[in-house]
């Protein structure tokens, strides 16, 4: 299921013919969805290799030269070797967009959409409850667990490092965070996850949550802070006549595998009204100590 993100960029990017630019946008559709754009531009600016990777022959789709790791002014001069002006900011050159592509996201919106057939939004038996949470510096990330029981007591915190595989993408998260959620819920059972992300408050209907459900054949729940699917009416949000998801504050809550809309509003509720439980310690566990 992992696929390498970056380094699909990177082979794209190759392709790039010198004297011509290409841009972040078509960077992104050629990976499989225009919104990988930022991902591409991230993934770009911690380019290990700038020389056998040439990135600064990708610029913004108004032509805007855009950003580079060693500067605009080594950015312009490295395209002025290959004969591409800048003037006023912009370029003036040929665009590339022919390119050799595997389309790794149109992979992933697959396996989601697959995923999403799978999701069990019935309620299951749960003793423990678990937050999960992953923070990243460049491609480095830290992932934490806190397990607590019904009393919200903490039974075990886990943490883990990994070599993240991909920038962040919306709508693509719960593919750069499974492997350490797979590293970290090992052995478990009995939980039901809190999971910083979407449940089926998806354009797939098939958010992290429901990713990371499915995995540990759990009951797993999104709370996230954005809003990817539907529209609010009151308290619920819904997606074309169906329900997927409730707001509370500025919150956003849907069920992500083996729970329902009404179960996961009752228990985000509950740990909401505990400064977030187990989230909240994981969300901390996962931002200190950074370095194994």
């Amino acid at each position: 299921m992992v696929e390498e993100v970056y380094e699909e960029i990177y082979s794209l990017v190759r392709q790039i013919p010198e004297g011509m630019v290409s841009t972040y946008k078509r960077v992104a559709e050629a990976l499989g969805d225009p919104i990988a754009a930022r991902g591409v531009a991230e993934a770009l600016s911690i380019n290990p290799r700038p020389i056998d990777v040439p990135c600064h022959r990708v610029v913004h789709e108004d032509l805007r030269i855009g950003g580079f790791r060693f500067g605009v002014e080594e950015k312009k001069s490295l395209l002025g070797k290959e004969g591409v002006s800048a003037e006023n900011g912009a370029v003036r050159a040929e665009i590339f967009d022919d390119f050799k592509s595997g389309m790794v996201l149109k992979r992933m919106q697959a396996q989601q959409m697959e995923m999403s057939g799978n999701v069990d939004l019935s309620d299951g038996d749960f003793d423990l409850i678990g937050g999960f949470d992953v923070s990243y510096r460049d491609r480095f990330a830290k992932g934490a667990l806190c397990v607590m029981n019904r009393r919200l007591e903490v039974i075990e915190l886990r943490t883990g490092y990994a070599l993240s595989s991909m920038p962040y993408i919306p709508t693509y998260l719960g593919f750069r965070e499974l492997p350490l959620f797979e590293k970290l819920s090992e052995g478990l059972e009995g939980v039901l996850y809190f999971i910083d992300g979407n449940g089926i408050m998806h354009p797939r209907l098939c958010g992290s949550a429901c990713m990371m459900g499915l995995s540990a054949d759990s009951p797993a729940i999104g709370i996230a802070k954005s809003r990817l699917l539907g529209t609010v009416e009151g308290e619920a949000v819904f997606y074309e006549d169906r329900q997927i998801g409730w707001k509370r504050g500025n919150t956003f809550i849907s069920p992500g595998n083996r729970v329902t809309l009404q179960t996961s509003l009752d228990l985000a509720e509950g740990l909401l009204g505990h400064g977030a439980g187990p989230l909240r310690m994981a969300h901390r566990l996962a931002r200190i100590n950074r370095q194994p």
